[in-house]
């Protein structure tokens, strides 16, 4: 958008015929929930279903941790993640915008969905960064095992241990999942 007016193009995705077509069959149908009523949850022990779920982390293996930036909004990333000790764990490298925010201000929230799609759960809390050489290898040797399940270290994960990587603990402090009811 330029100037708060719309832009338009030749290739949008969505025309105004579907548009009118898809709402005409919308108002014509019974009314019914399109979804299934959702279930929310503050309890810890609901997130963390949601984020030990197998296909969450083997086929949808990340999630997006959100930061506050130096002017007061917010940005967001897609990151890979872990659970080590029963804990979240990430990572990032030195030199991103997202770095120097979570050193400056260690306040984030992660959101992880299931699979299927069915589930998701907001994490809120804090960070901690690590650029000690244990606690990344730790975290790098930790990740390639739980995200493969194998006990060997693929040559993979070295990306994961390199100069300038930080392991980013994630410390919960509440939560908010949904599941279908």
């Amino acid at each position: 958008m330029d100037n708060g007016q719309r832009v338009t193009s030749d290739d949008h995705l969505v025309s105004e015929d579907e548009v009118e077509r898809w709402v005409a069959e919308k108002q014509a149908q019974p009314s019914t929930s399109p979804a299934p009523p959702l279930r929310v949850s503050t309890e810890l022990k609901d997130a963390w279903a949601v984020i030990r779920e197998p296909h969450s982390i083997t086929h949808a293996y990340g999630g997006a941790i959100v930061w506050t930036t130096k002017d007061g909004g917010v940005a967001s990333a897609y990151v890979g993640f872990g659970v080590l000790d029963g804990e979240v764990w990430t990572t990032t490298t030195r030199g991103r915008g997202k770095t120097y925010a979570m050193l400056r201000d260690p306040r984030a929230a992660f959101v992880i969905v299931s699979d299927d799609r069915q589930r998701s759960t907001t994490i809120y809390g804090r960070v901690e960064l690590s650029n000690d050489d244990v606690d990344v290898t730790r975290f790098a040797i930790g990740f390639g095992r739980y995200r493969g399940g194998a006990q060997e270290i693929g040559p993979g994960i070295a990306s994961f241990d390199s100069p300038g990587r930080y392991a980013v603990r994630f410390i919960i402090e509440r939560s908010v999942t949904r599941t279908p009811m």
